[in-house]
């Protein structure tokens, strides 16, 4: 999604802009998608950047974070081939601390919430917003001194933060954050005492390793792909999903050693 501000009708205070939890004042003065009604034209609106869920308020947030305080300004935005054309006007807001200035509770709360917009956008299959605000949560909880009660458990809630990101970037087709947050959470899932603990120990293990093996599918990584396939059905043998992911492999294997046969015998004609 490609936010641009077009034009500046009247000039902000200052250099500063709104962070990324801050309080937010606001006037929708236009917007011409379906995706702003039930959103009060020309109404002086509060509220805490991020906490919302949905196109509408991720556009908002999006504009307001490129906003001064006092500015009026207009935004085009394109989504899904539509030209949306957005008019916002900042009133007021206020800094969110930063998370170094945070308490543990503070932002172990604040991930919590994070996660669960996630959760619901996921549920609703906002992919890219779900892994906006999952993101924002893993960030929370990879700060420094941030720690639960006991590592365990604070490593837990990653490992499913990150293993709900790789399912939202398999959906939009980003082969490269699939492979990223899978590794993390096989790390932690591969642990002898984690695997004890966690009664879907092996579930998550079978459907992180599918989804970093489709990944390699998609780039043509065909022997990591492979190694994870095997993984999966010596943990699940009638697995039907990574079979079938077997069957695309081997079939594109053949395709690329039929290629480049032809391609060396016509280098030496």
């Amino acid at each position: 999604m490609l936010i641009t501000k077009s034009t500046i009708f009247t000039e902000g205070e200052r250099l500063v802009l709104p962070n990324t939890f801050s309080d937010v004042t606001f006037r929708l003065l236009h917007g011409n998608s379906d995706l702003f009604q039930g959103i009060q034209l020309d109404t002086p609106l509060s509220y805490k950047l991020q906490h919302n869920s949905g196109v509408a308020w991720y556009i908002i947030d999006t504009c307001i974070m490129k906003m001064k305080r006092g500015e009026c300004a207009e935004f085009r935005i394109n989504y899904l081939d539509q030209l949306i054309v957005v008019k916002l006007q900042l009133e007021d807001f206020t800094l969110a601390p930063d998370s170094w200035e945070m308490s543990v509770e503070q932002k172990h709360s604040l991930a919590a919430e994070m996660k669960l917009l996630g959760t619901n956008l996921l549920k609703g299959k906002e992919y890219l917003l779900a892994a906006e605000k999952y993101g924002l949560a893993l960030k929370l909880l990879l700060s420094d001194g941030c720690r639960a009660q006991s590592q365990d458990s604070h490593e837990e809630k990653i490992s499913v933060i990150r293993m709900n990101m790789s399912l939202c970037f398999m959906k939009l087709n980003a082969y490269e954050g699939v492979i990223y947050h899978s590794k993390f959470v096989l790390e932690y899932l591969e642990n002898p005492d984690i695997a004890i603990k966690i009664p879907k120990c092996q579930d998550h293990m079978i459907k992180t390793l599918y989804r970093r093996a489709w990944a390699y599918c998609q780039i043509n990584e065909f022997e990591k792909c492979k190694g994870d396939i095997s993984r999966v059905l010596e943990l699940d043998p009638d697995n039907g999903e990574t079979t079938k992911l077997l069957s695309v492999v081997e079939s594109r294997v053949k395709q690329n050693d039929r290629k480049m046969s032809n391609n060396l015998r016509s280098m030496f004609r």
